[in-house]
């Protein structure tokens, strides 16, 4: 049990301490996220595509972490509220199915990761919205309705785009 204990503690702190350093260099409008959904109406059951850019928005180049290894699925920073418009409840159960991943990464692993990122310029990446985030355990699909999706990378938050399943 000491073992368990002790290998739980040195993973969370391997995996604050690597965000923590990675976080903490971008400050409040450094950078910029933005988010569209590649249409607007879903069929339930459907994949919700969407494409994530982060614009460097400083005066300096910025090293910038998005895409994670093809396994884990879903972007680095990024999290996603949904919100039904109906309820004004989030549809979501976790925002960001990175809460799951048990990988912890070094610094020498992510050297090859980062995007040199020059002032203006934008890296893109697309994902399926439900690979992102976790609707339920046992549900991994949104209900028939209309919703409002926001996106957060870091300290950045995206504008509202809205969306209907059917």
């Amino acid at each position: 049990m000491k073992h368990f204990l002790l290998l739980t503690i040195t993973c969370l702190f391997g995996i604050s301490t690597s965000f923590a350093q990675f976080s903490s260099s971008l400050k409040a409008k450094e950078v910029s996220v933005d988010v569209k959904l590649a249409k607007d109406t879903i069929t339930i059951g459907g994949a919700i595509p969407i494409t994530i850019t982060i614009t460097n928005t400083s005066k300096t180049d910025k090293k910038l972490l998005l895409d994670k290894p093809k396994a884990v699925g879903s972007p680095w920073g990024v999290w996603a509220s949904i919100t039904n418009l109906k309820t004004k409840q989030q549809a979501t159960m976790y925002q960001s199915r990175a809460i799951f991943s048990s990988t912890v990464y070094t610094p020498d692993m992510l050297k090859d990761s980062y995007y040199t990122v020059k002032p203006g310029e934008s890296i893109s990446a697309s994902y399926d919205l439900l690979d992102v985030v976790m609707i339920s355990y046992n549900n991994r699909y949104l209900a028939k309705g209309d919703y409002e999706l926001q996106l957060t990378y870091y300290n950045s938050v995206s504008k509202k785009v809205k969306f209907t399943v059917l």
